[in-house]
């Protein structure tokens, strides 16, 4: 059984359904590059065997881990630090890999699949020879149905953002993530400017901008924050219903 996640901060976070348009409003104005990517061919990635660009503190590179782990995958781990003042996801020879700037980064044999939800979706396809993540019975759209559902949680405003009526942030994480956002920032707009000339890295950091200040929009108002905290308890209640009476209620699939 696949674990639960959201998907697309720095660390690979999602957000809620009807918050889904901000964010491709964002792309699509930015750059086609932000897409996620599923095995698609490329000349910069390792063109033999199974590499994954990961950080080893990233929720979704554990998973993705735990993924090729589970079936019994041969892989080469690249450490991707993305830190505060290291932004390795944000060096141009991580960019070419990977246009959205996220770790965790799949490739096999040349082929890249970017996000972690992608790498969980796409890897009974990649690694068909061995034990299957999804169903192969008529509970497989279900089964997917309410993994999309799950990775659709904005993780990063549920862990950043403060809501008026919730707890509040210790101080220390509200300074650091307003810190983090600005370096975010600060290296998005030298990296633009430094390679201003290369058609592929200035889409590419245009698109991230684009993204982060969509999430900082986000995580600065109090409605948006509430509708997502909203949009939690509705995702919580229906996967836990689906738990008791889906597919999964007799155990697993």
């Amino acid at each position: 059984m696949v674990a639960s996640y959201g998907s697309t901060t720095d660390d690979g976070a999602a957000k809620p359904s009807q918050l889904t348009d901000l964010y491709e409003e964002a792309s699509v104005l930015a750059s086609e590059t932000t897409k996620p990517l599923t095995s698609k061919p490329n000349q910069h990635a390792p063109q033999k065997g199974v590499h994954l660009y990961q950080f080893p503190a990233s929720f979704y590179s554990c998973e993705a881990r735990l993924i090729l782990e589970e079936k019994g995958v041969d892989y080469k781990e690249h450490d991707v630090c993305i830190i505060a003042g290291v932004f390795d996801q944000y060096e141009p020879e991580y960019v070419r890999l990977n246009p959205r700037c996220v770790v965790p980064t799949l490739c096999v044999d040349g082929n890249v699949t970017s996000d972690a939800h992608n790498i969980v979706l796409h890897a009974d396809e990649f690694f068909p020879q061995s034990v299957k993540l999804f169903p192969n019975d008529d509970t497989k759209d279900v089964v997917k149905e309410q993994f999309d559902l799950a990775c659709s949680v904005f993780v990063e405003a549920l862990t950043y953002g403060e809501v008026p009526s919730g707890p509040k942030l210790p101080w220390q994480m509200r300074g650091m993530m307003k810190s983090n956002h600005g370096k975010k920032y600060n290296m998005l707009k030298e990296k633009l400017n430094e390679h201003r000339d290369d058609p592929y890295l200035k889409a590419c950091y245009e698109g991230k901008l684009a993204i982060l200040m969509k999430q900082i929009e986000i995580l600065d108002s109090e409605k948006q924050l509430n509708d997502i905290v909203d949009a939690t308890k509705a995702i919580m209640k229906q996967l836990n219903k689906q738990l008791i009476e889906g597919p999964a209620k007799d155990g697993g699939w």
